[in-house]
């Protein structure tokens, strides 16, 4: 549970419950709802989106095993966007006001979920800034390296990982065309920045998409 390190685990002992795996494309809650719980990923992975006007969907960020789904709602008590699995998935259940009440009497706990918070703001707010500021090409290498180091920080693989989301959820996220995309996959395969096969990729040349990437 990445948003609760070992220290605090300890106070949530008993207040955790373990649900049923969910098939990909089952919705977690949606934008609007009352919310009642916080979502921890055991294993899988889950996307959140925010419907545009006229219906269309805009992916605005993914989750991994030891993400928190819901933190965003927890002062307001209140989803602000739609959160769907992107694979069988399974997560733990821990309920708002479980949590509201052990952060009353656990300070270290308040911290870490305000920490959680402002990180999840600040991600949000750098991902809007790149689609203003960055061309198509450093938006990709970026999120190839975002995954590889999100990845990295739970013990996988940083070289070698499947995508989490489809093309069509990338170029979305991105906010490029799937045209697009697929173009400059080929092009980072044809510098032998990347091998990709379906959606299992190698970063062949993980420090030279860093630099592209701009960070």
């Amino acid at each position: 549970m990445a948003a609760f390190p070992a220290d605090d685990l300890e106070s949530l002992k008993g207040h955790v419950r373990a649900l049923r795996p969910v098939r990909r494309g089952d919705t977690f809650y949606r934008a609007g709802e009352a919310a009642s719980r916080l979502l921890i990923v055991h294993a899988g992975s889950a996307r959140i989106s925010l419907s545009r006007q006229g219906g269309r969907e805009m992916i605005c960020d993914y989750y991994l095993p030891g993400d928190t789904l819901g933190l965003e709602a927890l002062h307001t008590g209140t989803h602000t966007a739609t959160c769907v699995a992107l694979e069988t998935t399974q997560v733990c259940e821990l309920s708002r006001n479980s949590l509201m009440r052990l952060a009353g009497r656990h300070p270290d706990l308040r911290e870490r979920i305000c920490l959680q918070m402002n990180r999840a703001l600040v991600r949000s707010q750098h991902h809007q800034l790149d689609i203003a500021t960055k061309s198509s090409e450093q938006r990709l290498a970026g999120f190839l390296i975002d995954v590889s180091m999100r990845l990295g920080e739970r013990g996988y693989s940083t070289h070698s990982y499947r995508l989490p989301l489809t093309r069509l959820e990338i170029a979305n996220h991105l906010g490029m065309r799937t045209e697009t995309l697929s173009r400059l996959l080929a092009d980072f395969r044809r510098r032998g920045l990347i091998t990709l096969a379906g959606r299992e990729i190698d970063l062949l040349q993980r420090e030279g998409l860093s630099r592209l990437a701009g960070d």
